[in-house]
């Protein structure tokens, strides 16, 4: 079967690829004339549960950038990303708990998050800004306090493993549909290493999570001329 590039996620991931490579350009970007249809694409990818899209409308949301600050609205999408392992809207909704943006401010909810977001990757990359975090908040919280985050913490990661689990399955049958022979295998270090290979062609990715490395394999197969 030959597999087109879908053109909704080319788009997404060159402009996620801006955001993070320069914010002042990809804020230039999205408040140009004629990116009206680049926007309603973002907006398209996150109601289809695409979790780096509603990371990223939630930041354009949460700053106002060539949309109405929202957020609420901005909140509600970190939570449908962190719910599907995406670690920055994991630290994102802990920084909404933290200063109360969108939510009402909750130190136990914010430490749930910095927790969960830390440790997602924390193995290969460290716990980095989200571990501060968390432990700062965890000197201010009572020790009931903090059996009932870790009680939390507890119940949201398996049902954030359960949809990870579900996304990067579907890909891999796609891919499979597709003609790739895909192979995962977790490292010593904790790193997640996905190949797929089709008619001597290779497609691979070392992430600190599944999630991560599944898309990143599944953009680059896309991306092979058929």
């Amino acid at each position: 079967m030959n597999k087109r590039i879908h053109p909704a996620r080319f788009v997404l991931c060159l402009f996620t690829f801006v955001l993070v490579s320069s914010s002042a350009l990809a804020i230039e970007t999205i408040n140009d004339e004629g990116t009206d249809e680049l926007l309603e694409s973002i907006k398209r990818s996150a109601s289809e549960g695409d979790a780096d899209a509603q990371c990223l409308l939630a930041t354009l949301y949460i700053n106002g950038n060539g949309i109405a600050k929202d957020q609420s609205e901005a909140t509600k999408l970190y939570r449908m990303a962190a719910s599907q392992g995406h670690d920055k809207a994991q630290l994102k909704l802990g920084y909404c708990f933290k200063d109360g943006l969108g939510v009402q401010k909750n130190n136990i909810k914010a430490y749930v998050w910095f927790n969960i977001s830390a440790e997602n990757g924390g193995a290969l990359n460290g716990l980095g800004r989200a571990g501060e975090l968390m432990v700062n908040i965890r000197k201010t919280l009572s020790p009931k306090e903090i059996e009932k985050a870790d009680k939390e913490i507890k119940r949201l990661k398996k049902n954030i493993l359960d949809k990870e689990k579900k996304n990067y399955l579907k890909i891999m049958k796609q891919l499979n549909r597709d003609g790739w022979k895909v192979t995962m295998r977790k490292g010593e270090d904790g790193s997640h290493y996905v190949e797929a290979k089709k008619n001597g062609k290779s497609s691979v990715s070392s992430a600190p999570n599944w999630r991560v490395a599944f898309i990143s394999v599944r953009n680059q197969c896309e991306m092979w001329p058929q």
